[in-house]
């Protein structure tokens, strides 16, 4: 039988690109909610229209994504 997709990603590192659009932010979201064995996840943020990453990053955390992203985000930066 295959894995859930939490088991399957028990323990694992992901590294997601594009974490600011519309499908990564649901991405993100959906790891963040479903999958609490994660190890780790890394999010490419690059500056994009003299906007820079970490300030990108702090706009994903009062997205929809914010209440889950925003507990995590010690460890960062």
């Amino acid at each position: 039988m295959a894995p859930t997709v939490e088991e399957f990603y028990e323990g694992k590192n992901i590294f997601i690109t594009g974490a600011t659009g519309f499908v990564g932010k649901a991405l993100v979201e959906k790891f963040l909610k479903s999958c609490p064995g994660i190890q780790t996840i890394y999010l490419l943020m690059r500056q994009k229209k003299g906007v820079s990453g970490e300030e990108r990053l702090k706009e994903l955390c009062n997205n929809r994504v914010g209440t889950s992203l925003l507990n995590f985000t010690s460890a960062m930066l």
